[in-house]
């Protein structure tokens, strides 16, 4: 633009010149003037938009760079700038409260001399060497994680995120710097409590276990490898229908999901473990999420085998005879009201013998309760052996027995049938404790009728009026009404 200025001049002054010489070329020497004048007012026009945006931009670039320094001014990390031979061109007012030197203590040092520990300084200025011989720059940052050193002299972890750039061809390190030490001993405590937290819950003799709400395993302590030989995270990702079974697991499911919408629940379950079959009482805890969201459950589960055990034992001991192991009176009048009900629903014949040895207080009082006993057990392993799969035998007191019959069809062929065979059975000479005993029943016999018997008793009653007939009879028979 300014050559053009020139050769305007140049022109108007040529002008000059041949107008005192060259009269004769004035009017097309004006016209000239005219064309060229009004293209030097474009020129001038576009070389003042020209410097109009460059001011602009100028003032655009001033304003961001203030902007871009009070950014740095107080962002909370430090802001550190390096040249290719080290020495610190930037420091932050983070940087002077993070590593406790001012701006102007920093400023024109090495960062190495000032930040890293003596060991770090070799190994520092390979770094700064290979990304200098790189000659490029690195918009994208990058992290890292270094040891600096506080102006006291204590040490700390530095998260360190750095690019490089050329700047009029001056080479320079942007580094932000984070102090992480309380990250790094937040983690260590964690660390630290979840170790502690892992030998407590491996030492518990109780299963526990973190279920996710896809019902798969995230945790488990180490109760499941002694008690099933499963690795440390061996059941990690497995889902809990496949280790408990999809009986075990259809069974509970509307349990599970209760607490996983947050309740909480207690089951008792049992499964096949190394040492055989183990119960089971636990306790499922709903783990909360992040808000108001569920995280699955905590699934604690306490060994329980022995108390079901004694609970088992106790509970037979109370529904059957310690001497004959026969069911009591108690479990008799559980099975016939239960046997009188599916009569009810399924109109099968049912029925009921009273069964009561002949002579047996004789027995008793003169060879003594020993062989009393004796005589019992061998009269009830004997009734045991006779009776179906799906009949109910019991010992309701003394020399007294009862068997339920159930699905049956012709009674006193049947009644008929079983006293000629118990009365064969027993109706020989046994030699017990060197005593040869000869033994005979009376036997009572009725069939269920809902009409009259509206009870247990009232049936049983009726089959110990029958046996009473029997033994008036004579004994050593059945009755059958």
């Amino acid at each position: 633009m300014l050559g053009a200025v020139v050769a305007v001049a140049t022109d108007i002054n040529d002008l000059h010149q041949a107008k005192e010489h060259l009269l004769a070329l004035r009017d097309d020497l004006e016209s000239r003037i005219q064309i060229r004048s009004h293209e030097l007012d474009e020129t001038v026009a576009e070389l003042r938009g020209e410097i109009l945006r460059r001011e602009e931009i100028q003032a655009r670039l001033a304003l961001g760079q203030a902007q871009l320094q009070r950014v740095l001014a107080d962002t909370s990390d430090a802001f550190i700038e390096i040249d290719g031979s080290d020495r610190i061109v930037t420091w932050n007012s983070s940087a002077e409260r993070i590593f406790g030197w001012s701006a102007d203590e920093a400023i024109g040092k090495t960062f190495r001399s000032l930040v890293l520990p003596g060991d770090t300084h070799a190994r520092h200025v390979r770094w700064l060497r290979r990304l200098h011989l790189m000659g490029i720059s690195t918009r994208m940052k990058q992290r890292i994680e270094i040891t600096c050193v506080r102006r006291d002299g204590d040490a700390f972890p530095v998260d360190l995120t750095f690019s490089t750039s050329f700047d009029g061809g001056n080479f320079l390190v942007h580094g932000f710097m984070q102090d992480i030490s309380k990250r790094k001993a937040d983690e260590a405590a964690i660390l630290e409590t979840t170790s502690r937290l892992k030998t407590i819950t491996d030492n518990v003799p109780a299963m526990i276990a973190h279920i996710g709400a896809d019902y798969r395993y995230r945790f488990h302590n180490y109760a499941y490898t002694a008690w099933f030989g499963i690795g440390p995270e061996g059941l990690v990702g497995t889902h809990l229908k496949e280790f408990w079974g999809e009986e075990l697991f259809d069974r509970f499911h509307d349990v599970l999901e209760r607490v996983m919408a947050g309740g909480k629940a207690e089951i008792e379950y049992a499964l096949e473990t190394k040492a055989g079959a183990m119960w089971f009482h636990a306790n499922l805890v709903p783990h909360a999420g992040k808000g108001d969201s569920r995280d699955g459950f905590y699934l604690l589960s306490q060994d329980i085998t022995e108390r079901q055990r004694l609970y088992a034992r106790v509970e037979h001991e109370a529904l059957h005879d310690h001497l004959t192991g026969l069911p009591n009176r108690r479990a008799l009048m559980s099975r016939l009201n239960d046997a009188m009900a599916r009569a009810d629903r399924s109109g099968r014949g049912l029925a009921l013998m009273f069964l009561d040895l002949d002579g047996f207080k004789q027995i008793n009082d003169t060879l003594g309760h020993e062989h009393g006993d004796a005589v019992l057990q061998r009269f009830a392993e004997s009734l045991s052996t006779l009776v179906r799969k799906t009949d109910f035998v019991s010992r309701l007191a003394g020399d007294e027995f009862v068997v339920v019959l159930e699905d049956v069809t012709n009674l006193e062929g049947h009644a008929a049938e079983f006293a000629q065979a118990i009365s064969h059975r027993i109706a020989v000479d046994d030699v017990m404790q060197t005593t040869s005993i000869r033994l005979s029943s009376s036997i009572g016999v009725v069939a269920y009728d809902r009409d009259r018997d509206h009870s247990p008793r009232q049936l049983l009653a009726r089959a110990d009026h029958a046996m009473y007939e029997a033994k008036a009879q004579g004994k050593r028979r059945a009755v059958v009404r």
